[in-house]
């Protein structure tokens, strides 16, 4: 990601949740989510706050020069199985 490029990258991605059935990828840089674009951490978040559990979100990802359209259907964060570690689109509700 270069400096003048908005943004999420995706740090971790869990096998079987939705994030990976939904098709993002580690190192996915997340450009817009429902549209909306000019992302930071904060507003990725703050949109993701305004969601529910089931809700599909819809991103731009670029992965490797290449824009792609993904659609993720969230479900209930469970830290028992994950750890600390895992809100990565799986989201609380």
């Amino acid at each position: 990601m270069s400096e003048d490029e908005d943004g999420v990258v995706v740090d971790h991605v869990y096998e079987g949740l939705p994030a990976e059935k939904g098709g993002l990828k580690e190192h996915d840089l997340i450009v817009e989510i429902d549209g909306n674009g000019k992302l930071d951490q904060k507003s990725f978040r703050e949109a993701l706050n305004k969601k529910e559990t089931g809700d599909k979100v819809k991103l731009k990802v670029r992965r490797e020069g290449k824009d792609k359209d993904l659609t993720i259907e969230l479900q209930k964060f469970d830290q028992d199985k994950l750890g600390a570690g895992g809100q990565s689109m799986i989201w609380r509700g």
